[in-house]
């Protein structure tokens, strides 16, 4: 996870007005991160729901 530090501070400080974290953040980072964590390219590869 250590490799994700610099891409938050990114986030934090350049996007969303200023790193200003609000819904709007929140739904961005909820959509890139936390909804992904269920994909898998192995379930997909075996015909099964990723």
């Amino acid at each position: 996870c250590c490799k994700f530090f610099a891409l938050a501070t990114d986030l934090q400080t350049n996007l969303f007005d200023g790193g200003k974290c609000d819904e709007e953040a929140h739904e961005a980072l909820r959509l890139t991160f936390h909804d992904a964590a269920g994909f898998s390219p192995a379930l997909a590869a075996q015909g099964l729901p990723a």
